[in-house]
């Protein structure tokens, strides 16, 4: 066929002479120039592979993969299968004389290990390698080790839209650069004129209609977050009259997507998700809109799970999905937020490598070799913390020896199936049970989507929500498997036809490898007395889940998991009565701990499955603030037994637990008495005032200092606060400036009343000079200020009335007398007349009597 001249022809001649000069090749070019069909035929016509060797894709979809096979099979006029194929999971158009294969990231995953020298092939192409899979990044390293050790003639090209290209060339070295022109037409960005608070999906029916009114030619293409998103988008554009309105994303099947990506008569509104953000072409395309959110996993290592959050995009993204409008002819992109908001859209470009689960891939590493993975050479190194994460569960899945990085027997079969290590063990462990049907089935329904329809999550009450999906999965296998079937026993049909496909598969590379390793997963040894069926399939499913064992707390439907994170069943559950469950779904909850995580899929277990340990600790009471000796048994974190200790232990232990009781709750293990602020206020003055005497720090802080020799021999909140902390903190000055603060700041005052009274330190930091409060009949005869601070601060002395009310406040008692005590005379006598004012207070006798003299 005649085929259509695209950009990137421009370059071809570039691209087979640098790998003629060099074994790797980076190149950039922008969607819509033919990069990924026409680059691979080059490699085979312009004679840059040895004869008879192939060139392999590597696409990141399976939606790219076999649209790309196809076009590029359609334009060498060849048919599917023969010169050109794709190989994608559960189909394999490929041949002997197959030169040109598209395939999937675990495809050649699972080549790389049959075959390290990859045998036939000339040259192996990553494509769209921006989106970073870790599938991506996995094959990166492992082709770069084939061709520095045993394929030193292979080819590896990394192509991409947008991609920053020197850390591409470091990493693989010998490597060259070609950089292609597109073909893109203009493209008009319209934003809100306001912020829109409405839903997703009617915010985006609505961006739809409007899309549809102010242009009237070109299909339009809407990029949502999800299939749940897209179904609901449909329904709420059902009534647009003359237009198709066709769903896209990866669990559709083929005919669906191709009904999306093939050019009609009519004309189309496509939804779909960010698999149509590169490698696709979608005909007559001129309008996109653009909800600015997209789903991605991230791995939360509190709890080691990947969880789907929607999350906003990044510029990158934006400007990939507005540059669909503009393919095929001048366009308009609608962003479905303000030109004002568009600064925050920062969104999360970092590779999957970054923020997923590893143990798959760690798997997948020691299977190629083994040495520690942290040394492994990695293009872009994988946060510590997520590796050690990884690793931890392969060991306690028993996939690891003990200490070094050897896969055990039965490593070597869980890296074999095409499953999480987790529901690889599950499986392992069904056929243990004799029953690798129900596993396969198990494993199959936990590694696909949901297969009940929301209409059915909500009544139903078993031991698993696992087996509960896989019972209705078994009686729809005992109908006629038609769509109507699948409605009436509340099943998603094209996802209950996918999870049979898988189970399928699983059996048999389960019957090709045999049996696994007949040791149990760090579980107690099962009996010789099989289990019955649903016992069996529950040990199975915790034996895939031992480190997310929980306990609910009390009735409520909170779940304290073994790690001894707190999260919530949820209530579309139907494990609705169990004490102890493994959490096989769970949403983690936000990043920063403010919401709770949420178990969508839970499986009652028997504590006694799992091997437990019992100690006898020290303990704090919460209730009793008290610590006390209890026998406790634990799995990992999860406290599943406490009874009082039949023997005391070590009483430091008490003190110890004491100690970090107090720390949490020092106000209320050592409060702040008022003998304590005195002391304080009276050290922060000589500190301020008597400097030259360099006094040692202390404010309330010392508190915690003195924790740890008060809690020695002590075990209780109320032991500690019997203890005297101002005369604690006084015995650590020592003699001496127990002395000068004495001397500098002294604690009372003998004033002319005959009685001794209190000064008041009341200033935090030492600036205010203290207060003595007085009533004023007792300080006649007392003409000059007292001083404190060796004479340099006068005090403060607050006069009060016989009923003890501030009348005067003074610091100079000479001024005082001579200038205003006759004012204040004149007052107290009216409102105290049978008290005696003297006119001359130096007439006037100091006395301590509150109530007047009778006459």
């Amino acid at each position: 066929m005649k085929t259509e001249r695209l950009p990137i022809e421009e370059v071809l001649d570039d691209v087979a002479a640098e790998l003629r000069a060099t074994p790797n090749l980076v190149m950039v070019a922008p969607p819509g120039s033919g990069k990924t069909t026409r680059v691979p035929a080059a490699l085979i016509d312009r004679g840059v592979l040895d004869a008879g060797h192939g060139v392999l894709i590597l696409e990141p979809r399976r939606l790219a993969a076999r649209l790309a096979a196809e076009r590029v099979a359609e334009e060498r006029a060849t048919r599917l299968g023969d010169e050109v194929g794709y190989q994608i999971r559960f189909e394999n158009r490929t041949s002997a004389r197959t030169r040109i294969t598209f395939v999937t990231e675990g495809i050649l995953a699972r080549r790389l290990f049959s075959d390290p020298s990859l045998e036939g092939v000339g040259a192996v192409v990553l494509d769209e390698f921006h989106e970073r899979s870790i599938h991506a990044d996995l094959a990166l390293a492992l082709l770069k080790e084939v061709q520095q050790t045993i394929r030193p003639d292979l080819r590896i090209v990394v192509m991409s839209a947008t991609l920053d290209v020197e850390p591409i060339q470091a990493y693989l070295g010998r490597c060259g650069y070609v950089r292609a022109e597109g073909r893109l037409f203009p493209v008009e960005v319209r934003w809100l004129e306001r912020p829109d608070a409405r839903p997703l999906a009617s915010l985006v029916s609505a961006a739809v209609r409007k899309a549809l009114a102010e242009n009237t030619t070109g299909d339009v293409l809407a990029f949502l977050p999800g299939a749940a998103e897209i179904r609901d988008v449909m329904g709420g554009l059902a009534s647009v009259r003359d237009v198709e309105v066709l769903p896209l994303y990866g669990d559709l099947s083929a005919r669906d997507q191709d009904r999306a990506v093939r050019g009609s008569d009519r004309r189309k509104v496509v939804l779909a998700t960010n698999i149509a953000e590169s490698s696709l072409t979608i005909p007559n395309v001129r309008i996109v809109v653009d909800s600015g959110w997209a789903k991605i996993l991230r791995f939360d290592p509190s709890i080691g799970l990947d969880h789907l959050e929607t999350v906003r995009i990044g510029p990158k993204s934006i400007e990939q999905r507005s540059g669909r409008a503009g393919r095929v002819a001048p366009g308009v992109a609608y962003r479905l937020w303000t030109q004002k908001e568009a600064w925050s859209l920062r969104g999360d470009d970092r590779a999957e490598i970054q923020r997923i689960d590893l143990a798959p891939t760690l798997l997948d590493c020691l299977r190629w070799s083994s040495r520690d993975p942290m040394g492994f050479d990695w293009f872009e190194a994988p946060p510590a913390a997520h590796l050690a994460r990884g690793l931890g569960l392969l060991r306690s899945l028993g996939a690891l020896d003990a200490e070094g990085f050897v896969l055990t027997q039965r490593g070597r079969f869980l890296a074999s199936l095409p499953l999480h290590p987790r529901l690889a063990v599950l499986l392992s462990e069904a056929e243990r049970f004799g029953r690798l049907e129900r596993g396969a089935l198990l494993a199959a329904v936990a590694s696909e989507r949901e297969v009940l329809a929301r209409s059915r999550l909500s009544d139903d009450v078993t031991s698993s929500d696992l087996l509960l999906r896989a019972d209705v999965l078994e009686a729809f296998e005992r109908t006629s498997r038609t769509p109507q079937d699948a409605e009436r026993l509340g099943l998603v049909f094209g996802g209950a036809m996918q999870v049979l496909r898988v189970r399928e598969q699983l059996l048999r590379v389960a019957k090709h490898l045999g049996s696994a390793d007949r040791s149990s997963v760090r579980g107690k040894q099962h009996s010789d007395e099989p289990p019955e069926a649903e016992d069996a399939d529950l040990r199975a499913i915790a034996a895939a889940y031992l480190d997310r064992v929980g306990r609910r707390v009390g009735t409520s439907d909170k779940i304290r998991l073994s790690e001894g994170r707190d999260v919530r069943l949820c209530r579309t559950s139907s494990v609705k009565d169990s004490e102890f469950v493994v959490a096989l779904n769970v949403d983690a909850g936000g990043r920063t701990g403010t919401r709770d995580g949420v178990i969508r899929w839970a499986s009652q277990v028997d504590p006694g499955w799992f091997p437990t340990m019992t100690r006898t600790i020290a303990r704090w009471n919460r209730a009793r603030e008290v610590a006390e000796w209890v026998e406790e048994t634990r799995l990992s974190d999860l406290v599943i037994d406490v009874r009082p200790a039949r023997r005391p232990g070590d009483p430091v232990a008490l003190s110890a637990e004491l100690e970090i009781a107090a720390r949490g709750a020092l106000d209320r293990a050592l409060p702040i008495t008022e003998a304590l602020e005195a002391l304080l206020g009276r050290y922060a003055f000589v500190c301020t005032h008597c400097p030259e005497f360099e006094w040692p720090a202390m404010d309330a802080d010392c508190r915690v200092d003195l924790l740890g020799s008060l809690c020695i021999g002590r075990r209780s909140f109320e032991e500690l606060r019997a203890v005297s902390l101002a005369d604690e903190l006084l015995s650590r000055l020592g003699p001496e400036k127990r002395q000068r603060l004495e001397a500098c700041a002294p604690q009372t005052l003998r004033i002319p009343s005959g009685r001794v009274a209190p000064l008041a330190y009341a200033s935090a930091d030492g600036t205010e000079p203290p207060v003595l409060s007085v009533r004023l009949q007792e300080v006649f005869g007392l003409y000059e200020t007292p001083r404190v601070a060796g004479g340099r601060v006068p005090i403060k002395v607050e006069l009060l009335s016989p009923s003890a009310r501030p009348v005067q406040v003074t610091q100079d008692l000479a001024s005082f007398w001579r200038n205003t005590y006759q004012e204040v005379r004149k007052e107290l006598r009216r409102r105290y007349p049978k008290h005696q004012w003297p006119e001359d207070p130096r007439d006037g006798v100091a006395t301590t009597r509150v109530r007047p003299r009778r006459d």
